[in-house]
């Protein structure tokens, strides 16, 4: 019933960690990503490869890469001596038979179908898993972890995983609902579980909000989470008067969890755990270069994501120094965890 030391770790870490300053925040990442990097360079011959004729203190200027360069060298780019065909066809058995809980030697495995059309793969230790599980929820849960309550969680979503199973405890029900199966055929589980926390596309959450408009279902979430697609702002105004909140957005891609909405709603890019660079298209709008300085497993080290993000142009209410966005244009689709 308790949740793992290394969440509660986590939890407690992302919770408190604030900076003073962007500057603050620089130099508080410079450190892990040189550790990091020392770290996982002898177990990457890929990452080697491309650290050639740069040192670690160099790392920002080391070639770019995207999911076609990451998936063609698999292999030799993750550190756990993981077999891309051999996790590939374990993805690929748990989403036709909807049982999501293979692992390959403790090892998570993801699929992602990616609007690129590149097929993309996640893996993620035990270690990660739990360090993933203790971030997500000290940036999504309303209330603190120890409060003597019981959240219920509705989580609408193309595949399950063990990710978020690790999150039941005595704290948090965790219940999954197969985006595949018709919606039609999950609403009485819905309506019985009562969710005191939504978790959704956006597509499905606007087929939960016109059937509560039109009395057909209640339901009294604490918290609407938007998941997986960009929320339109037509739908972002249909929900928040639907449900009489603010909606959060949780921003989660094969690469990781890049970013998550603070108390009012202001999508910040997780900068705590990750070093963004940002590609610009103009004065706004940029492609983001993402740099995580906590997974081994995989390294993502200097890769572009097919996203297009927008700048938000007046400062968050909140006062957080990480980035706040106005929005995510085109998503890299949806992930399938297994």
């Amino acid at each position: 019933g308790l949740l793992s030391l290394r969440i509660l770790l986590n939890y407690y870490q992302s919770k408190w960690r604030h900076f003073r300053s962007r500057e603050a925040l620089q130099q508080y990442q410079e450190q892990p990503v040189e550790q990091f990097l020392k770290s996982i360079l002898p177990l990457s011959p890929y990452t080697q490869e491309r650290f050639h004729n740069h040192s670690i203190s160099e790392w920002r200027s080391v070639p770019i890469i995207g999911k076609k360069q990451m998936m063609d060298n698999f292999d030799r780019l993750n550190t756990i001596g993981i077999n891309k065909a051999e996790a590939l066809a374990l993805a690929k058995q748990d989403e036709s038979s909807r049982s999501f809980e293979s692992h390959l030697d403790g090892i998570a495995i993801g699929l992602s179908s990616g609007t690129s059309g590149t097929l993309g793969m996640f893996i993620a230790s035990e270690k990660e898993q739990q360090e993933w599980a203790g971030t997500i929820l000290a940036k999504t849960l309303p209330d603190p972890l120890l409060w003597p309550k019981k959240d219920r969680i509705a989580f609408f979503l193309r595949a399950n995983s063990p990710l978020y199973e690790k999150t039941n405890s005595s704290r948090i029900q965790f219940c999954y609902f197969d985006l595949i199966e018709p919606l039609e055929q999950q609403l009485d589980r819905l309506q019985q579980l009562n969710p005191t926390i939504l978790v959704a596309p956006p597509s499905l959450l606007r087929q939960l909000a016109l059937r509560i408009q039109a009395q057909t279902l209640t339901l009294h979430p604490n918290r609407v989470i938007s998941v997986a697609e960009p929320l339109d702002p037509i739908d972002h105004q249909l929900l928040e008067t639907t449900f009489s909140q603010t909606i959060h957005q949780i921003y989660q891609a094969t690469e990781g969890f890049l970013g998550a909405t603070c108390q009012h709603g202001t999508l910040h890019l997780n900068e705590d755990t990750l070093v963004i660079e940002r590609e610009y298209l103009d004065e706004t709008r940029f492609v983001p270069i993402v740099t995580d300085f906590r997974r081994t497993s995989q390294p993502i080290i200097r890769y572009r994501l097919d996203d297009v993000l927008q700048l938000r142009d007046t400062p968050c209410p909140c006062g957080s120094v990480l980035t706040a966005l106005q929005a995510i244009e085109g998503r890299q689709g949806d992930i399938i965890l297994s």
